[in-house]
């Protein structure tokens, strides 16, 4: 079965993917796997992974939307035949794009102080955030995220606990290894 493990910026995705496969679960980040990619709006270009912050400047990030590549969702989907695997990650505005194809969602959530300080002091990921302008784009679509995922039936997960609690919370609920 394919889980999906989402939230904003922020809120543990890279940390939750690290530690699943620390444990030993399938687990992949969906910004450096190829499911998600950035896609020029004019050119239909694709840019396979999240720029580093000096390319991501807000005349760049206006012109390249993220996408969710659904055949490479399948692609998991066939690797989760007869076992767990866990894809983290957030994408854009198209939250719905391939959503039918996750056994269950769990929602990282988080408030907007603790998305600030963890963006301050990130060492992992793609450093987004802390761009001039990516906080500010992403604390509306906080809410947004945080409400469309619970209309869907995600399991929201309190991600300002510590990291072993929360990936124990998420694996206790899907019966993986942990």
């Amino acid at each position: 079965m394919l889980i999906y493990v989402t939230g904003c910026a922020a809120s543990g995705k890279t940390s939750v993917c690290e530690e699943l496969v620390r444990r030993g679960d399938d687990a992949y980040d969906a910004c450096t796997c190829g499911v998600d990619v950035y896609r020029n709006e004019r050119t239909g270009e694709i840019v396979s992974k999240t720029p580093p912050s000096q390319v991501r400047t807000k005349k760049w990030r206006s012109e390249h939307k993220r996408v969710r590549l659904r055949n490479e969702v399948e692609k998991l989907v066939d690797r989760a035949r007869n076992k767990t695997v866990f894809l983290c990650g957030t994408y854009g505005d198209k939250k719905y794009e391939a959503i039918d194809l996750f056994a269950q969602v769990f929602y990282l959530n988080i408030d907007d102080e603790t998305m600030e300080y963890r963006v301050e002091h990130r060492t992992n990921g793609s450093g987004w955030g802390k761009n001039p302008g990516e906080l500010d784009e992403a604390r509306p679509r906080m809410n947004l995220s945080r409400k469309f995922w619970h209309d869907h039936g995600a399991v929201i997960v309190d991600a300002t606990q510590p990291l072993g609690t929360v990936v124990d919370s998420i694996v206790m609920q899907v019966g993986g290894k942990g």
